[in-house]
């Protein structure tokens, strides 16, 4: 668990950020979207402009949090988040560059478009879908 509470409020954040992990000076790029606050208790680990904490951990390195969405799409930060667990199920770590590619979204899913069609009947869902609409008239 983390030591933290959230106050919700009516106001939505959603906005561009860059964060610096604390813990490496890595830095991670996404888009901070919530309601509310968060009262941190836990060890802050990646902090934004002013020091915003936007994101905590535990000691223990079990447990993490975080606003911003899209941060897994660095890869070196993935690496270091993941390390700590590859460690303890005995799994190899990534070599030096390997996984420290930047996720390219788009790219993944056209990938995952592309897999879709050739393992799904589309004509057979799109004939569905026609089926349903004629009922709806």
């Amino acid at each position: 668990f983390l030591d933290m509470t959230t106050e919700m409020k009516a106001e939505k954040r959603l906005t561009q950020v860059n964060a610096v992990c604390n813990d490496n000076g890595l830095t991670v790029e996404g888009y901070e979207i919530h309601h509310g606050f968060s009262h941190i208790g836990d060890i802050p680990f990646l902090t934004g402009p002013g020091d915003d904490v936007l994101g905590c951990r535990n000691s223990d390195l079990s447990v993490w949090g975080t606003y911003i969405h899209g941060v897994f799409d660095s890869g070196e930060f993935r690496n270091y988040i993941l390390a700590p667990f590859r460690r303890k199920k005995g799994l190899p770590l990534p070599e030096d560059k390997a996984g420290n590619y930047t996720y390219d979204m788009d790219k993944e899913l056209s990938r995952l478009a592309s897999l879709l069609r050739r393992s799904v009947d589309m004509d057979g869902i799109y004939k569905v879908l026609e089926k349903q609409g004629d009922k709806k008239r």
